[in-house]
């Protein structure tokens, strides 16, 4: 009968963290691991549901992960492209582009 040797937590902690280091879209200091008893914790915060994503199918990837608890959360920022300061007499329009939510601001 053939035996398989179970991986250490610490081993397991190792093995995520190096896949989520492989993972192009997901930055180190982002996101957290712990494990405990073979289930993985991810905790932190990232930009986008697909980084949430991402860092969940790195996890998956791992042999002897047991079970993902995910923690993550995601921060989007409310306006891209919008200007720092709106100049006087003059109509400036930004964008959300997330959810495509248009303002346009006056002075």
């Amino acid at each position: 009968m053939k035996t398989i040797a179970m991986k250490t937590d610490a081993q397991l902690q190792r093995d995520v963290m190096n896949e989520l280091q492989w993972e192009p879209t997901i930055h180190a200091a982002e996101i957290a691991v712990a494990v405990k008893d073979g289930v993985v914790t991810l905790s932190g915060h990232v930009d986008s549901y697909a980084k949430k994503g991402a860092a969940e199918r790195a996890v998956k990837r791992v042999s002897g992960v047991k079970a993902i608890a995910e923690e993550i959360r995601s921060r989007f920022l409310a306006l891209t492209g919008a200007p720092t300061k709106i100049l006087p007499g003059r109509r400036q329009t930004f964008s959300n582009g997330i959810f495509g939510y248009r303002m346009t601001a006056s002075r």
